[in-house]
Order: structure tokens, then sequence, then C-alpha cells
């Protein structure tokens, strides 16, 4: 009757790209295990799945597993990811997504190491990546210049493409793709309710609502 996670907050870079630890927007840092067992649902067992899932959606897969099921966002708004339970039943939700998508913080306050590198300031000093089977496109904080790689040509991420004219649909799109990603995951802790003349309408984290 226990449900078993096995995963990780990060991978590690192990050498690759002449790096140790993690960060930045490498896979070697980002592409974790997952794996979930579940002794009630047995037709998925021992079978992997490969689609792109993400941290956030280890929430609502223990809250409906455990028995809270969530339907769209009228539980809990606030929750970014989706519930991983229906492989466990080798089904497919609908509208799955087709991408991963992170955000890494790279400021150094102690020491503004890079900071004085880059010449930005500390609230400039983050990325934000979209990375789907064909590309990775990640954009910087403080007008640092975007990467774009064609992981079909490059899948060891060693080229970027940003400014070869050839890719400039894909550039664009995939900027357009990461600002409506992050426009629909701002921090929206009170845009969620509104005060009425019967008391909060809607949903405040942390706090029931009427």
């Amino acid at each position: 009757d226990t449900v078993i996670v096995l995963t990780s907050d990060h991978a590690e870079m192990m050498g690759d790209h002449f790096m140790l630890g993690k960060g930045g927007f490498f896979d070697c840092s980002f592409h974790i295990p997952l794996i979930i067992r579940d002794p009630r649902r047995r037709k998925a067992a021992g079978s992997s799945v490969d689609r792109f899932t993400e941290a956030v959606d280890l929430a609502p897969t223990l809250l409906e597993l455990t028995g809270l099921e969530l339907t769209g966002c009228e539980v809990l708004p606030h929750l970014d990811g989706r519930s991983l339970a229906p492989f466990l039943d080798a089904t497919e939700p609908d509208n799955w997504r087709d991408a991963a998508h992170w955000e890494f913080d790279f400021r150094s306050i102690a020491d503004g190491d890079a900071e004085r590198y880059f010449g930005i300031g500390p609230r400039q000093c983050n990325l934000a990546v979209i990375r789907t089977q064909k590309f990775k496109y990640v954009n910087f904080g403080g007008g640092l210049p975007p990467l774009l790689f064609d992981l079909e040509k490059d899948a060891r991420e060693l080229t970027n493409v940003a400014d070869d004219p050839a890719y400039l649909l894909a550039r664009l799109e995939f900027a357009e793709k990461l600002l409506a990603w992050r426009a629909e995951h701002l921090d929206q802790s009170l845009a969620l309710a509104e005060l009425t003349d019967n008391g909060v309408a809607g949903h405040v984290a942390g706090f029931p609502s009427r």
C-alpha cells in the first residue's frame, strides 16, 4: 500500500562540457531519474515512458495517487504541473506537453563574480529554457544573447545557431513560446482571487476560499 517515487532535484555534469556540479542550461544538469511504483497500478509496471515530464508534476501526481484527485485547476490552481497517474495505467493524458522548461539563477551575491564577468546586475543573472525533441532555446536576462541548439544535428549542444539566418524562424518561434510559458507561470498568488462584498472569491495560496 506504499507509493514509491525515486527522483532527484538535479543531475551532475561529471566532466561534460568541462564542467562539474549542476547549473546552467545543459541537459546533463537537468535530465534526472524518475521512477514511480504504485502497487495498485500494474498495467504499466516495468515499462518506460519517453515523454517530457517536469519536477512540478510530482505534487499533483502524489495528490492523485494518495486520494485527492485534481480536476483541471479547480482544487489547487497554483500548481504548475500535471498528474502522471495516467501513465501508470498505460494511458496518456490528453494534450500532454511537447517540451520541458526550466529556469536557473546564476547570481553570486557574496562575491559578485558572475555580475562582474557579464557586466549585469544580480537580478539579471537568470536564464530560462524551453527544450523540445528537436530544439533547445535559452533566453538570458540582462541583454545577454540567446542560445539555440538544433538537437537533431547537435545532440551534445556544441554549436549555437541562434544567429544563423537559416534558424531565424525557429528562434522567433521558441522565443514566443518561452514568453507565453513564463507569462502563464508567473506568481499568481493574489491574481487568482478577488475581494467581493461576500468575502474572497477564488483562490489564495495557503488559505481556503469561499
